[in-house]
This record gives C-alpha cells, sequence and structure tokens, in this order.
C-alpha cells in the first residue's frame, strides 16, 4: 500500500493561510469548497463529475475546484457551460501548491472510474478532509462507507450529487468522517506501519529460503 505523513499534513495545515487560498480561487468564505484533483482524462470520470454537479440543489453553499489538466481540459470547460455550471466550478489547472489547496478544502470528492489504490484519498483523509468517491479499485480498501466518506457506484452522476449534498447540509457529518479519515491513515497507513509490514514481508520470505 501507498502511505503518507499526517504530520507532514498537520505542518502544512500550520502554515497554509486557507483565507488567501480560497480568496485566489474565488471560494466564498460561508461556501463549501469540494475538491477533485487528477489528469483530465476519461477514465477519471470528470464529466460525471460534472452533471452530478448540475443535479445537486443550486442554493447550496458549495463550490467545486478542479485541480489538473488534460487533454479533455476545453471538452470539460464546453461541458460545464453547456449544463450552465460554469459559475459552480472551477476549473483550476495544474497546482503546484495542491497541498496547501487541499489544506484549504472542505471535502474530497473520486469520481473515477477505475483507480489503483489512489493515493491522493490517502492525502485527502491525512488532511482530515471527508472523501465522496466512487467504488472501484483499491478505493474501497481506503474509504469505509458511512465511516470515513461515502461509497457510490461508477458512472451514476444522481448518486455522486446525492452524496455530495448528504455531507454539505451535516457540517457534524463532514468533520465526523475526516476524523475517522486522518485516524485512519495514521494507524494504517503511515510510513512507520509501512515499513512494519515490509519488514513481516521480507522475514516471511527469507525464512521461506531457510
Amino acid at each position: 500500500h501507498n502511505c503518507v505523513s499526517v504530520e507532514q499534513a498537520k505542518a502544512v495545515e500550520l502554515h497554509t493561510d486557507k483565507t488567501s487560498v480560497r480568496n485566489e480561487l474565488g471560494i466564498a468564505e460561508d461556501s463549501i469548497m469540494a475538491l477533485s484533483a487528477g489528469r483530465l482524462s476519461v477514465e477519471k470520470g470528470f464529466s460525471h463529475l460534472l452533471d452530478a454537479i448540475s443535479l445537486i440543489a443550486a442554493d447550496l453553499p458549495i463550490k467545486f475546484v478542479i485541480c489538473g489538466d488534460g487533454a479533455m481540459e476545453m471538452e470539460l470547460r464546453d461541458r460545464a457551460r453547456s449544463l450552465g455550471i460554469e459559475n459552480r466550478c472551477l476549473f483550476a489547472g495544474f497546482r503546484r501548491d495542491i497541498q496547501e489547496v487541499m489544506a484549504a478544502s472542505d471535502l474530497y470528492v473520486l469520481p473515477s472510474l477505475t483507480e489503483g489504490l489512489p493515493n491522493v484519498v490517502l492525502e485527502a483523509f491525512s488532511y482530515g478532509k471527508p472523501v465522496v468517491a466512487t467504488a472501484v479499485g483499491g478505493v474501497p480498501e481506503l474509504v469505509e462507507d458511512g465511516v470515513n466518506g461515502i461509497l457510490v457506484p461508477p458512472g451514476e452522476p444522481r448518486a455522486l450529487a446525492e452524496a455530495v449534498q448528504a455531507l454539505v447540509v451535516s457540517p457534524d457529518l463532514m468533520e465526523e468522517y475526516g476524523k475517522a479519515g486522518r485516524t485512519r491513515v495514521s494507524e494504517e497507513f503511515s510510513f512507520k506501519e509501512q515499513t512494519v509490514k515490509l519488514e513481516r514481508i521480507y522475514r516471511d520470505v527469507l525464512g521461506g529460503l531457510k
């Protein structure tokens, strides 16, 4: 498994001016900032995310920030315009300050159609962010539905929209899931835990050679 450093995330949080980051992205102080990041390609499911945004109640105080670049960028921008949601989502491009952007966000959304074990979900949890994600690949190994986030079927915008709305209307639930996610990665996906697991594997292999 991949691993992350909760201590590093806490350090980034400590030194990040979240208000400044949000202002630069055009996120109002009283708005929920939903972050997605990745290559703008078919398998990452961003077109389904845009469809989901169009289904979310327009009066909910939420704005989506999509970080990353790729071959589908213009197609996705055109789709956002055709859906009439260009004022509800921001294509922020490739960001070298993605850690600071993560720290300033309120929740993370992973709409992928296929994944391995996405490191970005571990990173979101290390920052104490709740996650809404599609149940593909190794994602269910990280996101426990109803514990640290919400899992939805891939390619189903309405399910994605309903999951995001469920969190946005319940700040307490977002906080609960975020704390649970941070605890999970701290206990099971830290560099210390990875070292212990690797040592165990090496001992088992070397023991079998005797």
